[in-house]
């Protein structure tokens, strides 16, 4: 089960990004990890209710949720001129809901084409 490996790398990155963003505060600027974050947390939001591992895919959402937000609670200074870490971070979740969408664009896309060309297939018997 893939979700028995994703919840404990999860809980762990989220204790150590928690901890080392406290720890920096604003010095902290690596938001490499965001991407990744988002892609998992769309691959468990789409578990279904009726699944049995669907309390933990749900217990995966908290801890992607409690790590972005701990890029939210550092202090800023809204006088200096560079992005505070809630920027980047916004930033970063509205560049993956534009990859997001341009990628459903693509796979509808092509699941069309693709349903198109089986139509005229004969249908097997």
């Amino acid at each position: 089960m893939l979700l028995a490996v994703i919840k404990p790398i999860v809980k762990i990155l989220r204790l150590v990004l928690v901890s080392v963003i406290k720890s920096q505060d604003n010095e902290f600027k690596d938001m490499t990890a965001i991407p990744t974050l988002l892609r998992t947390f769309t691959l468990c939001s789409v578990i279904s209710k009726k699944t049995p591992c669907y309390k933990l895919g749900q217990a995966v959402l908290r801890d992607i949720v409690k790590i972005l937000l701990a890029y939210t609670a550092t202090s800023f200074d809204m006088s200096q001129d560079k992005a505070t870490m809630w920027q980047s971070m916004t930033a970063e979740v509205i560049r993956y809901e534009r990859w997001k969408k341009a990628t459903e664009y693509v796979l509808t896309t092509l699941f069309t084409l693709l349903l198109g060309t089986l139509r005229v297939l004969p249908i097997p018997t």
